[in-house]
């Protein structure tokens, strides 16, 4: 008869390999998939019922209970596009969106490179003051935005709102590509040195072909909070270079509001950033994952 040994069941307790985090999320894959898609359509369902209204008539806009199956008629479309005041105002959102997230780009690349690579003093003081000015809350900003641009007699200017647009997305730019750039290793650029290039040289041609899914991500970002922005566009314009979101205000009367034409508006404001998102989402996705874990 053989001796157990003392403990034996609790060192083969011991011994058994614990689950890893992948097999517990594997063994709940359903309740995760489940929770994702209940939490987007959360998120989606707003969205989805502005989009039927923007169908319907103004009698079935308030039938109760609401109508999920209706005639869908394009009244709604043909009134907003026959609003020139709609229409110039979304040709300046997209004006003013496209020239700010361009400029943005073009001075918050550079910085970022300069910022990751080079060494210099009080290289950390500003990095901290960049990441500084995205925490500071817009309307703390916009009396003193206003001051400045009314002393410039830039109120209600292209330049003014651009200048104002930049403000807030470069400092974003360059902390976020900052990241995407420590993701490409030293040693790429430091061979270029070796075989000829210059600094700028291998910046152009190392540096940011590998960087472009992330850079492409951001500007797509940075586009779409200078396309939605609405505190700055309302206080900084008077007539000549309000914007769309401004525009939607307009079917809010005193008389009454219209719910049809304001949510196909609403619908042409989201149209133009949801069709960007879905041309460029393979850079999008790849972009997000870029400078993981980097510091």
């Amino acid at each position: 008869m053989t001796q157990r040994k003392p403990y034996s069941n609790i060192n083969r307790v011991f011994e058994k390999k614990p689950k890893s985090f992948g097999q517990i999320l594997r063994s709940s894959d359903w309740k995760l998939t489940l929770l994702t898609y209940l939490v987007a359509c959360l998120f989606a369902f707003p969205i989805f019922w502005i989009f039927l209204m923007a169908f319907k008539t103004s009698v079935d806009a308030f039938t109760l209970p609401p109508k999920l199956i209706f005639e869908p008629v394009l009244e709604n479309f043909e009134r907003v596009f026959q609003n020139s005041y709609f229409i110039s105002n979304y040709r300046n959102s997209f004006i003013l969106a496209f020239s700010s997230t361009l400029l943005s780009l073009l001075l918050g690349v550079p910085a970022a490179y300069a910022i990751t690579r080079f060494q210099f003093r009080g290289k950390r003081l500003l990095s901290f003051w960049i990441l500084v000015t995205r925490m500071a809350p817009a309307s703390a900003m916009v009396v003193a935005y206003f001051m400045i641009l009314n002393h410039l007699n830039l109120i209600d200017t292209l330049p003014g709102l651009i200048v104002v647009y930049m403000s807030f997305n470069i400092g974003y730019i360059i902390w976020m590509v900052r990241g995407f750039i420590l993701s490409v290793p030293i040693e790429c650029e430091e061979a270029s040195v070796i075989d000829g290039c210059t600094r700028f040289q291998s910046f152009i041609k190392i540096t940011l072909p590998l960087c472009v899914p992330g850079i492409v991500s951001v500007g797509i970002q940075a586009f779409i909070f200078a396309w939605n922005e609405f505190l700055y566009a309302l206080i900084l314009t008077r007539t000549n270079w309000k914007t769309a979101p401004i525009a939607v205000l307009s079917y809010i009367t005193s008389e009454g509001i219209a719910w049809g034409e304001l949510a196909a508006a609403s619908m042409l404001i989201v149209l133009p950033v949801l069709v960007l998102a879905l041309c460029v989402q393979k850079y999008i996705v790849s972009g997000l994952t870029m400078g993981v874990g980097k510091d």
